[in-house]
């Protein structure tokens, strides 16, 4: 049996993906951007930097592309003025506290932002942190 494909529309352009998809993933699929900070494929879903917010129309509320499934006949915009500014709200409010220094000490010496979730993983006894 097939999966069920989900259409909705991203940015101006139609599109279908297999049902369970979230924004994010879909937006990936049709090579729109969208930022994220706490998005990682090793991780658990959570969506709590909230920097991937997306516009969707007819939602009263900004949700997070990561944590969001796509849903039939969405329309969703990922570049708009009312997404803009929560994102840059959300990232500016918690920035500044961040260290220059290296992530978190169970990370490797040389890790990055890019890196330092999967060093978390590699070196904790469980295979999930979530």
């Amino acid at each position: 049996m097939s999966e069920k494909m989900i259409n909705l529309v991203i940015d101006g352009n139609k599109t279908s993906v297999p049902e369970g998809t979230t924004l994010l993933e879909a937006a990936k699929a049709e090579n729109v951007k969208v930022p994220t900070l706490c998005h990682h494929d090793d991780l658990c879903i959570a969506g709590n930097c909230r920097v991937c917010v997306v516009e969707v129309d007819g939602w009263r509320v900004l949700p997070a592309a990561c944590a969001s499934p796509a849903m039939e006949g969405m329309v969703v915009y990922t570049n708009s003025p009312r997404y803009a500014a929560p994102g840059r709200t959300s990232w500016a409010s918690w920035y500044p506290s961040i260290p220059a220094s290296a992530p978190p000490a169970t990370a490797a010496p040389a890790a990055n932002f890019r890196t330092w979730p999967r060093n978390i993983i590699s070196t904790t006894r469980s295979t999930s942190i979530c």
